[in-house]
């Protein structure tokens, strides 16, 4: 019997690496030239929007007015909306010439909106042989009405890859366009010298695109075929996470920096998830900033011992570790993510199949990525559809998705109340856990408490005038109440002064688990109180505390 089962377990397993590798290639590049055959014009000639564009990006400007690119018949086009996606103007035209132009969800055209409305575009010209290609690159100054000629930004003049760029604005107006190159893997061909994967290279423009630096290797044995995630590291310099190729054919990612001269930071090992694969899995991974310039959130996909499905966590330059790290959906088909954060909120999209149908889904931190709303399903098809990408603009975030079934979508994503509002984060049975690691071993009081506990009300009045008077005061509170009567509870902490503490409330209708988790002692009497030391040891306390006992813990915590 154990026989069998382990047998039934290898298969499984087996499936699961069938379906999340190389079964990939089906789920990915089946899915990704989402558009539908353009309308007729009266004499039979297309009539080209958006709708029927292939691997559509967006952005917007300072204004609020959208614009997307996409393909469609070997050009790239423009347009424009001031409706947010629900009408659009007539497209324009980029390119002066036809060519090949590589486009699927990891490959696309980039858009890009500079502060005096300069308009940058990006895209991959398709070489004749297989995975070659030219990094190409124009502009408008006219708000789009006509384009500068397409330029090659890859200056080796060789006849190899260069494929995958990335187009990145920093706040001082340097333009970055990075990308996947296989030059040196032709040098290294020409001497006989084994070589693995390509290379990352990047050039820098400080004029908008006017003129360009030399190309800039950032890191040789990079993966082939995944796209690279860009963010803001300072006014200047950008942050640059990709699939690279480490020891034994390890295809996990590296995280660097570089900067306008052509300088970078050391090389460093961004996720650990030991993914052994010598093939090409087109997963790129996303990244976006936090309030600090050494800290990034990351998102990302692994078929690795270590971890499987999507990845999340957040890595600190400082440190050199990456850190919060959580699993967020480990099911077969799963993949694709994106990251946006803004106005407190992180957002995380992504692609997920049930076996049937794919899905569009969503989660959202209020707490730099220490815990996640429920997942959040978005849209549902069984047809042909697009990766998702995230938009921000000023304090909102829009989904931009294309699909068959459901066309082009320009969505604001809101979180839902039910959820996690206000800095009421979801309590289940493993957050504990989680909230002991994010006061990494500092003294911290946790309490518990209900809506319909007036003792609690005391001790809630005594907590808050401590928060007062010591604003970071280490405190996680927690109310045993569902978190959808969120508002209630929401009402009672603003009563007392805590509406800017994060706190949560139960998520899961039977508590029982939840409670045993917390503290198999404990049987649900309330005000509930654990004084946790540094070395994460703790002391309850159930009933409202004296003020001694709080001044007692307090002195503790704020002692030099």
């Amino acid at each position: 019997m154990i026989k069998n089962r382990n047998l039934k377990l290898r298969k499984l397993l087996s499936l699961y690496s069938i379906v999340a590798a190389a079964g990939l290639a089906i789920l990915i590049f089946a899915n990704l030239a989402s558009g539908k055959p353009c309308a007729s014009d009266s004499i039979g000639n297309p009539v080209i929007t958006v709708e029927c564009g292939k691997a559509p990006s967006a952005t917007m400007d300072s204004s609020g007015r959208l614009w997307v690119t996409f393909v469609h018949d070997n050009n790239v086009y423009i347009a424009h909306s001031d409706t947010l996606g629900r009408s659009f103007s007539d497209p324009v035209q980029v390119n002066h010439q036809q060519e090949s132009i590589e486009f699927n969800g990891e490959n696309r055209p980039k858009i890009l909106i500079a502060d005096d409305g300069t308009i940058l575009l990006s895209w991959t010209l398709k070489t004749s042989n297989r995975f070659t290609g030219e990094i190409r690159f124009t502009r408008s100054r006219s708000g789009g009405k006509k384009f500068e000629p397409v330029r090659t930004i890859n200056d080796d003049n060789l006849f190899t890859g260069h494929r995958f760029e990335s187009l990145f604005l920093t706040e001082s107006q340097h333009l970055y366009l990075t990308w996947i190159d296989k030059r040196d893997l032709e040098t290294s061909k020409m001497s006989n010298i084994a070589y693995s994967g390509a290379a990352i290279y990047y050039a820098v423009s400080d004029d908008l695109g006017a003129s360009w630096s030399p190309n800039y290797r950032l890191a040789h044995n990079s993966c082939e075929c995944c796209r690279i995630a860009t963010a803001s590291r300072g006014e200047s310099d950008v942050a640059i996470l990709w699939r690279h190729i480490f020891e034994d054919s390890i295809r996990d990612h590296a995280i660097s920096t570089i900067n306008p001269t052509g300088k970078q930071t050391p090389i460093d090992r961004a996720t650990v998830d030991n993914w052994q694969i010598n093939a090409c899995p087109p997963h790129g991974p996303a990244m976006t900033g936090t309030s600090n310039d050494d800290e990034f959130h990351m998102a990302w996909f692994s078929n690795g011992t270590s971890n499987q499905g999507i990845n999340y966590a957040k890595y600190s330059f400082n440190e050199q570790v990456s850190y919060n790290k959580a699993q967020i959906d480990a099911r077969p088909g799963a993949g694709h993510p994106d990251l946006a954060n803004i106005a407190g909120a992180l957002h995380l999209v992504w692609k997920g199949f049930d076996g049937e149908r794919t899905e569009l889904l969503h989660q959202v931190s209020y707490d730099g990525g220490a815990n996640w709303t429920p997942r959040r399903l978005l849209y549902t098809t069984t047809e042909n559809s697009d990766y998702p990408l995230l938009v921000s603009f000023k304090k909102k975030v829009y989904l931009s998705w294309h699909s068959d079934e459901h066309g082009y979508r320009f969505d604001e994503l809101t979180s839902d109340p039910t959820l996690s509002p206000h800095k009421i984060l979801p309590f289940t049975s493993k957050t504990l856990s989680t909230i002991r690691a994010n006061f990494k071993g500092k003294p911290f009081l946790m309490n518990l408490w209900s809506v319909d506990c007036a003792p609690c009300r005391i001790e809630l009045e005594m907590i808050g005038k401590l928060k007062a008077k010591h604003p970071n005061f280490p405190i996680a509170i927690i109310s045993t109440d569902s978190i959808k009567n969120y508002e209630t509870s929401r009402e009672i902490l603003e009563d007392y002064g805590l509406e800017n503490v994060t706190t949560w409330a139960f998520a899961e209708s039977f508590v029982e688990p939840i409670r045993h988790s917390i503290d198999n002692t404990w049987f649900g009497e309330l005000p509930r109180t654990y004084f946790y030391n540094d070395q994460n040891q703790r002391e309850a306390h159930s009933g409202v505390l004296t003020q001694e006992q709080l001044d007692r813990f307090s002195k503790l915590v704020l002692a030099p």
